[in-house]
């Protein structure tokens, strides 16, 4: 799921990381991070399924960098749907776009929320 997104987000910019950004990473720069993943178990035990949170964080010097960014990573990964070495399979929903303040002066970040809804056959 990680590796399917980053393929994604590579395209956009060119600093991408997962969690946190390299002191080394300039502006503008991408991070993600997986929040939650939940298995689907029934009675009879696993499904095969899994839901996901996923955090999408852009960087950038400017409010409109920030905003064209995260607008293009909500386009780019809002129903996107690949497969994963493993064998599972993928699909990203966006819940939201957030607009936060950083403490460091002059470095605006935007949130984008992803659902992901994972496949995978449990009879492999």
């Amino acid at each position: 799921m990680e590796e399917l997104l980053a393929v994604v987000l590579n395209t956009i910019v060119a600093d991408v990381a997962p969690q946190m950004l390299d002191e080394k990473s300039g502006l503008p720069a991408i991070t993600y991070e997986v929040i939650d993943s939940i298995p689907d178990k029934t009675m009879d035990g696993p499904t095969g399924k899994k839901e996901s949170r996923i955090e999408v964080d852009v960087w950038a010097l400017s409010y409109s960098v920030a905003r064209q960014l995260s607008a293009e990573v909500a386009k780019k990964v809002d129903e996107l749907t690949g497969t994963c070495e493993e064998g599972a399979k993928h699909t990203f929903y966006i819940e939201d776009i957030n607009q936060l303040k950083d403490p460091e002066e002059g470095v605006y970040h935007h949130m984008v929320e992803f659902k992901v809804n994972s496949f995978k056959s449990i009879n492999t």
